[in-house]
């Protein structure tokens, strides 16, 4: 259908191709995650290093269970079609713009938070040229690896960025 096609054709595109449109979604996840959560993302910088491989797997976590939510809303909703075929076009690529919204803001949230540990760690006082910097090394990865591998690679970073705020989300404050 609509969303086997497009990803298709995303995953099937030039590295470069894949490599702007993750920078840019990374970018703009986390500049959204960083403008109105920028206060409290040192808390989840020091929640993710405390443990960073096990911030790793409670990341992915967090992945799966936004991807559930969408892919569980669409077909959902897909049910509800009535045969027109604009309605399916219209539910296939608001459930891909909901997904890659989501995605995007988790993933450029977790590049947010390794933005803050970037810019104490180098002592600079912007932490939106760090964010921009950890966002651009990882998409260098779909320029260079094969999709799913840049995916994983892609994924990692962002991962432990938020996997320590989902830790304590999941099992409170004691954990």
């Amino acid at each position: 259908m609509v969303i086997e096609s497009l990803l298709e054709q995303l995953f099937a595109g030039p590295g470069v191709v894949r490599a702007v449109c993750a920078f840019f979604l990374g970018v703009g996840g986390g500049s959204a995650v960083q403008y109105h959560y920028g206060s409290q993302l040192k808390i989840a910088l020091d929640r993710s290093m405390t443990q960073p491989f096990v911030a790793i797997i409670y990341g992915f976590i967090a992945f799966g269970l936004v991807s559930l939510a969408i892919v569980y809303t669409y077909t959902q909703l897909a049910q509800l079609n009535t045969g027109i075929g604009v309605i399916a076009n219209i539910l296939g690529i608001g459930g891909i713009v909901a997904l890659v919204i989501s995605l995007g803001t988790l993933t450029g949230g977790g590049f947010a938070v390794l933005g803050i540990g970037l810019s104490e760690t180098l002592e600079l006082t912007d932490p939106w040229v760090s964010l921009g910097f950890i966002t651009g090394v990882a998409a260098i990865g779909w320029v260079v690896l094969p999709a799913l591998i840049a995916a994983a690679v892609w994924g990692i970073p962002a991962a432990v960025g938020i996997g320590g705020s989902v830790r304590v989300w999941i099992h409170g404050p004691n954990r």
